[in-house]
Order: structure tokens, then sequence, then C-alpha cells
């Protein structure tokens, strides 16, 4: 699931794994994306590129207006899941469940994936059309996630259709983090 999110980018993975080191020492929730990178040996604009990117794909937060940032909630589940096992995440929360109404986990694995799916759409150069069915779905899913019991199967549908259109426009590999979200 981990590479579904963020792909092969080892540059990223150590930037998000950077900033969770550098922010879980228990003090601030925060650091500059530019202290991140410089501790990976990143120049400002290649720490600022990494944080931009993990920002478009939900798992960072602009904290500051001086570039400091943080983890989000993904951000954070991200990087247990990164540490492997054992590190305190529910790693087996992968794909959504079969139950009527959406769990906690279920809510956390899909606004990833949603995070990452609304980068992509301003990416590229979408065909109207089908940017407007990736649209409708999105805000499908949106208002079933602003719901007290969001349901499973509409969500389930929405990605069923999200899979096909990102096939369609050439992101396999996440088409292929949808497939797994699915459980297909």
């Amino acid at each position: 699931m981990v590479d579904d999110i963020i792909g092969a980018d080892e540059a990223l993975k150590a930037f998000i794994n950077a900033l969770r080191a550098q922010t879980d020492a228990g003090g601030p929730q925060q650091a500059s994306m530019y202290a991140v990178g410089e501790s990976l040996g990143m120049d400002r604009q290649e720490a600022q590129r990494a944080a931009e990117a993990l920002i478009g794909m939900g798992l960072v937060e602009v904290r500051t207006l001086a570039g400091d940032i943080g983890l989000s909630d993904d951000g954070a589940a991200l990087c247990d899941a990164l540490a492997g096992p054992g590190a305190g995440a529910d790693t087996d929360a992968d794909s959504l469940g079969n139950g009527p109404i959406m769990t906690d986990a279920d809510r956390r694995v899909t606004e990833t994936i949603v995070g990452q799916v609304k980068y992509l759409a301003g990416d590229k150069s979408w065909v109207f059309d089908t940017l407007n069915d990736l649209m409708a779905d999105l805000k499908t899913i949106d208002a079933q996630l602003l719901s007290s019991r969001p349901k499973t199967a509409i969500i389930k549908e929405c990605f069923r259709s999200i899979r096909q259109l990102l096939a369609d426009a050439g992101y396999p590999e996440v088409a292929g983090a949808v497939d797994g979200l699915l459980g297909e």
C-alpha cells in the first residue's frame, strides 16, 4: 500500500520519515521543510518540491507561512506503515471492509487514496467529460465521509468508477491502489 501511495520515490519516503522523526520527539508537531530537507542533504528547492508533493497527496499539512509543515493524520498512518508491523499502526487497513457502514480504518485509507486522486486530477490535462465524471465520484465520496454513517457500498461503487477513469488516463499504479482498496 505504501508504494501505491508514494510510488517508488525513495526521496519522498525519506522526507516523510525525516519529518516524522523531527516532530515525534514530544516537542512541536511541526518542522521547517527546509530543515527536514537539509537533514537529508537536499537543497531548498528539492525540499520544497518534496514537501509540495506530499502536501498534494494529503500526507503533510502547512502549519506556518514561513514553511513549517507537519504530518496529517494520513501522513502519520503512512509513517507507521513504512515502519512496518508492530509500529503501532493498523497495517491491515489496506482495503475497505464489507460492513454496511465504514469503520475509522476504512475512513483513513479512503481519505488517503482520495487525496492522491485529487492530486492527480490537477496534475494532467484531462478530457472535460472524464474530469467531470472523476469530480462527481470524488464529491460523492466526500459527501459520504461527512456523514456520521458513511455507506461502504456507495464508496466502493465510486472507487470502481474512479479505478477505470485512472486506468484510462494512464495512471495504472493508482488504479492498482484502488484495486487494493476494493480488495479486488
